[in-house]
C-alpha cells in the first residue's frame, strides 16, 4: 500500500516508481512518511483537534464538566488508533521488495536503529 501512496503524493505510477525509484531511496521515502504522514489521516487530525477546541471553548461546564476529546471529531478514530500498526506492516512490505540494487548496510541499519528495532542479524 505504501507505493500507491507514495505514487500519488507524487504524480506518478507505481509501475514508474518500480522501475525508476532505487531500493534505497524507497527506503529514505518510508523513513520520512513515518515521521510525517503525507495522507489525509493528518488532516483528519489537524481539523478533530480545531473542532475539540472551539466545542470546549464554547461547551456549558456545568452540563459538561468533562472536556470534549478530539477524537470525538475523528471520522475515522479506529482506524486512526492502529495505523501504526498499518505502518510497521509497510515497513516489513517494502523491506521485503525486490532489490534493484544494493542497499548500503549502513542506510538499513539506521533505519532499524532510528525506529527502535532491532536489526536482523544482531546479537543482544
Amino acid at each position: 500500500m505504501f507505493l500507491f501512496r507514495l505514487a500519488l503524493r507524487l504524480g506518478r505510477t507505481v509501475g514508474e516508481l518500480e522501475r525508476t525509484m532505487s531500493y534505497g531511496e524507497l527506503l529514505e521515502w518510508h523513513e520520512f512518511y513515518t515521521l510525517d504522514p503525507f495522507d489525509e489521516a493528518r488532516g483528519d487530525l489537524r481539523n478533530a483537534m480545531l473542532m475539540s477546541l472551539l466545542a470546549n471553548v464554547n461547551r456549558d461546564r456545568k452540563k459538561h464538566p468533562k472536556a470534549i476529546s478530539f477524537t470525538d471529531f475523528m471520522p475515522f478514530h479506529d482506524a486512526e488508533k492502529n495505523r501504526m500498526a498499518a505502518v510497521e506492516r509497510e515497513r516489513a512490505e517494502v523491506l521485503h521488495l525486490p532489490k534493484k540494487v544494493k542497499v548500503d548496510p549502513a542506510l538499513l541499519t539506521y533505519m532499524f536503529v532510528a525506529s527502535g528495532v532491532k536489526p536482523p542479524g544482531t546479537k543482544g
